[in-house]
């Protein structure tokens, strides 16, 4: 299958503002590497990585798709 399928949009934030009281998230690089290579070489999708976005960006980038 040499066609794309669609397109994913994969956000990864790992540091959170302090009001939240929120850990940050380590590690995760890995795990978006898994994500992004099961999208692109086995399903046939673009895959699009964003990280450290705020909420406005977000929503931004999830609405480009709409």
């Amino acid at each position: 299958m040499d066609r794309k399928r669609g397109k994913l949009v994969l956000i990864c934030n790992t540091k959170f503002d302090k009001e939240l009281r929120l850990s940050d998230r380590n590690g995760t690089d890995k795990d978006i590497a898994a994500i992004k290579s099961v999208f692109q070489h086995i399903l046939h999708f673009d895959v699009v990585v964003h990280s450290e976005l705020k909420r406005h960006e977000m929503l931004r980038e999830i609405n480009k798709g709409l």
